[in-house]
């Protein structure tokens, strides 16, 4: 319950961040193939994050857009997303997913998508207003 109450303080995306850092480094996700198992400390934070943005076993959303700020966007890299993404347990509840500003990004990082019946959209647009799906 501590770790949950303290990543109340963090924003939404340093939140799932510090999720996929309790786990494993970031190269590391790649490196498995996207099946490393999230460690309890990235489970307590997942379960705060869908607690607080979305339904515990509804279809939800990742949003990167609320980033402090578009540094931390563009610092941001496929094997942080696809640790979000995998943390979530995407592939079974993520509708839709945000990553404007993310130009360190190659796609790889969506790979934890595969295969998903639930996504609809995802948003890699470089400006604000501008949606791809």
């Amino acid at each position: 319950a501590a770790l949950a109450n303290i990543t109340e303080y963090l924003h939404q995306t340093s939140r799932l961040l510090l999720a996929v850092a309790l786990t494993a480094s970031s190269h590391a996700w790649r490196k498995t193939n996207w099946k490393v198992q999230p460690s309890e400390a990235s489970k307590i934070i997942a379960s705060s994050y869908r607690q607080r943005y979305g339904n515990e076993h509804a279809r939800e959303s990742v949003n990167f857009t609320e980033a402090e700020n578009n540094d931390l966007a563009a610092k941001l890299s496929d094997e942080d997303i696809g640790g979000v993404l995998v943390c979530l347990g995407a592939v079974r509840k993520i509708k839709s997913v945000a990553v404007p500003h993310c130009v360190g990004i190659t796609g790889e990082g969506l790979e934890p998508l595969r295969n998903s019946s639930f996504i609809e959209c995802i948003d890699l647009s470089a400006e604000e207003g501008h949606r791809s799906a």
